[in-house]
């Protein structure tokens, strides 16, 4: 008995592996969850009482998603990633953990408009960050802060940076549009 339902439930598995490794290759990127610490310091970067819109561009597994909606009940966070399986966990998330004021959105995150974000957090690559310059700066309103954890936005001055303790010695670096 037990092989007839372990049988399928390997199949189902091994074709969620290999969705998540073909988005992977066609996305150009593998999903990175930010360490719980780490979305701690980057959520640190923002007002206490925020009650605006936060965007995590490459939201991933949700990890900073939870922690933006546990730090700030009153603001309304969208969570916006490409890849299926991540999306599908966020997805889960938002409903089992009854997360009302979350939007999962799974999309390109340059098809995603930004002109309501107050805040944008992300771990993305320096490539990404290149093409993503652009976008931010046309579409962001004056006063929205931009936090990324780990590489620097290509020519843009960080209004902070905050170093991280450990032994990659990363940081969070905070923007203010202009």
């Amino acid at each position: 008995m037990i092989e007839w339902i372990a049988f399928p439930l390997i199949a189902v598995l091994m074709v969620l592996i290999l969705v998540h490794q073909a988005a992977v290759f066609w996305l150009g990127a593998p999903t990175v969850s930010t360490p719980a610490d780490v979305a701690e310091v980057m959520l640190d970067q923002i007002p206490e009482n925020f009650d605006g819109t936060l965007v995590d561009l490459g939201a991933g597994w949700g990890a900073l998603v939870a922690a933006a909606v546990a730090r700030f009940p009153q603001a309304h966070v969208v969570a916006v990633e490409a890849s299926p399986i991540p999306w599908l966990v966020l997805v889960v998330s938002q409903r089992l953990f009854g997360w009302r004021t979350v939007t999962v959105l799974r999309r390109d995150l340059f098809q995603v408009p930004l002109n309501q974000a107050d805040v944008v957090v992300c771990f993305l690559y320096p490539k990404m960050l290149e093409r993503l310059r652009l976008k931010l700066r046309a579409e962001l309103r004056a006063g929205a802060v931009v936090v990324s954890h780990r590489f620097a936005i290509p020519r843009w001055r960080p209004a902070r940076t905050v170093a991280l303790e450990g032994p990659d010695e990363s940081a969070v670096l905070v923007y203010v549009q202009t």
